[in-house]
């Protein structure tokens, strides 16, 4: 086994820590070059991931070690067939490029632990266990270097091979490996490994991407920080993300979320977000992150198009995974799929690199991307990718009546047509009915002053002479209406208090109206979004205010709008009408430290 040389470098920085003022306790401040990338990597917006190991030899995804309970001393087999004499790091970083990345992640080491550089920690690597004589992680580092693209690297926490990884977590139970070990040294030994990777020997590293944190929760001591503070000393600009689908942790510099994008809460994922740190997304470019020779369900153009074009609208980056072959190179999938992101960037990167999200959190049409300008005199702008073409070809943004608009324009066919907006008391409406639709996305460029929410004052304090009773006054009208102004004209049939904005108060299924009135009490000042889904027509009425108009005959939809408001008691007013077929009422808000739901009856009161 190779132990020396890692642990003596770890150890010297390791002692050298509490001297630079890295020791547990001292709060995370970042280096001014560590800022510098932070800011770089969210104008990236696009990068590739890949995952790549020994788990391509028996062909059935990077989890095949786990899934099939393979023992590890079996399991090192198949390194003796991991020879990939068509590994090409050139290839597959300027495959990357010309697909429009800025960025590539790679696998160092997967849960099934093995290196693919020449560690000399281990001879769980490709160098030792392997027939294989190049050093992968250089190879890439090389070309990534020479091609202008940031390497991360990626590193499991966990490891499914090593002994010394115990308690045993919640995953590579059937692994063989006996039931003894020192976590402590394992920890040691991750440092190690890490300190090799970041030493030098591969160029400037621009971050590392933690994995494996959820095997173990709160019974094993993963040594965070102290990781974090080793990295940081060693590449003082690299970014520390970790998948363990929590809020970050102190130290970390980027917020990933694994297939789903930011506030989802799959894989456990929490749901809360940084508003603080970059974002990122990673999702892989067929159904499985390792090689997989029956995966063959790659995501089409336009579906990969879409993806990035969610992922920037909600302010964060998208890193798509391909698993090479056994042999190394990328499957044909894979780069038929890359060359088609490359088309599309190619013509329209700039309305994605160096943008950053949407002012409104969800568009009708489809997503939004901005750019503030630097200079007081230049234009901001904003990117709509219309992804969803309206029949009557106008598209709005809810909730923005005072955006000055200079001027607007069409991309379609390469062409900048002018186009038309107007103003209402609650939107801003632009005409694109004449602008040739694009299948994948028709994009309109905004040129306009900078725009700041409509603010909505707490309105003035309530001396009510006894506290306000919970529920909303509500009133049913039966009759048929159109529109929503004609719900207070039809005869009032029952009213009452109800506890939430819905449609329990109707005892009829077709013909009727109903208008919910009260307080909402807000519980804190800030930013919200409020959604109002109906089917047909509604409208919403905050302190006299209208705010969202909904109105029409249609199916169940959703309109939005963002303003800032106040903590305190608010008026409230929802007015809603059915014309027969569906019905549907539902009013929602949201903030950036509350994820989206429905308002709940404990904030309403009459």
């Amino acid at each position: 086994m190779k132990y020396t040389t890692p642990y003596v470098l770890y150890a010297l920085l390791l002692s050298a820590l509490p001297q630079l003022g890295l020791a547990e306790e001292t709060p995370y401040v970042p280096s001014e070059e560590n800022f510098a990338a932070r800011e770089a990597f969210q104008d990236a917006k696009f990068g590739m991931f890949i995952h790549w190991g020994v788990y391509s030899i028996p062909a059935a995804g990077e989890w095949v070690m786990n899934k099939r309970n393979i023992n590890y001393l079996e399991y090192k087999k198949y390194a003796q067939q991991f020879n990939p004499t068509e590994f090409d790091a050139q290839a597959i970083v300027l495959a990357a490029k010309n697909a429009g990345m800025k960025y590539i992640t790679i696998t160092t080491r997967h849960h099934d632990g093995f290196a693919m550089w020449h560690s000399e920690s281990s001879d769980w690597d490709v160098d030792d266990a392997s027939p294989y004589d190049k050093d992968i992680i250089k190879e890439m580092a090389t070309a990534c270097k020479q091609h202008d693209i940031k390497l991360f690297f990626y590193y499991s926490h966990l490891d499914w091979s090593h002994t010394d990884y115990f308690p045993r977590g919640r995953t590579g139970k059937g692994t063989g490996r006996p039931e003894i070990g020192d976590f402590r040294r394992y920890s040691d030994y991750m440092l190690g490994q890490l300190s090799e990777l970041l030493n030098g020997d591969y160029g400037d590293v621009a971050g590392v991407w933690f994995d494996g944190w959820w095997d173990h929760h709160d019974d094993v001591d993963w040594r965070l920080r102290e990781t974090y503070d080793l990295i940081h000393q060693l590449q003082p600009s690299a970014l520390v993300g970790n998948n363990h689908h929590r809020a970050p942790f102190p130290g970390e510099d980027f917020q990933m979320f694994e297939r789903d994008l930011p506030g989802g809460k799959k894989f456990g994922a929490t749901g809360e977000i940084s508003d603080a740190l970059p974002l990122e997304t990673c999702d892989t470019i067929n159904g499985n992150w390792g090689f997989s020779k029956t995966d063959t369900g790659y995501k089409s153009k336009k579906q990969l198009i879409h993806y990035l074009l969610n992922t920037a609208h909600n302010n964060a980056n998208l890193l798509l995974n391909v698993g090479p072959k056994p042999d190394g190179a990328l499957t044909d999938g894979s780069l038929k799929a890359l060359q088609g992101m490359g088309e599309w960037m190619q013509a329209h990167g700039n309305t994605i690199y160096g943008t950053r999200g949407s002012y409104l959190p969800k568009l009708s049409f489809g997503k939004m991307t901005t750019r503030k300008s630097t200079d007081p005199d230049q234009a901001d702008i904003m990117y709509l990718h219309v992804t969803n073409f309206p029949e009557d070809g106008i598209i709005s943004l809810p909730g923005m009546p005072n955006l000055k608009v200079r001027k607007a324009w069409s991309l379609a066919n390469n062409s900048k047509r002018s186009i038309t907006w107007k103003h209402d008391t609650l939107n801003t409406h632009f005409d694109i009915s004449d602008i040739p639709v694009d299948p994948i996305d028709t994009i309109i460029v905004v040129e306009h002053d900078t725009w700041e929410p409509i603010k909505l004052p707490a309105m003035p304090a309530l001396e009510f002479k006894t506290a306000p009773k919970p529920g909303l006054h509500y009133k049913l009208h039966e009759g048929v209406c159109n529109v929503v102004k004609e719900i207070m004209n039809k005869p009032v049939i029952a009213s009452g208090v109800t506890e939430t904005i819905s449609l329990a108060p109707s005892t009829l299924r077709n013909d009727f109206g109903l208008n919910f009135s009260g307080y909402l009490q807000v519980p804190k000042t800030d930013t919200y979004t409020f959604s109002l889904t109906s089917d047909d027509g509604s409208s919403l009425t905050i302190d006299g205010r209208p705010c969202i108009n909904h109105d029409g005959l249609h199916g169940a939809s959703e309109k939005s709008f963002t303003t800032d408001i106040a903590e305190g008691w608010h008026t409230i007013e929802v007015s809603y009408f059915d014309a027969g077929g569906g019905s549907a009422l539902e009013l929602s808000w949201q903030s950036k430290d509350m994820p989206k739901q429905s308002i709940p009856a404990s904030a309403l009161a009459h």
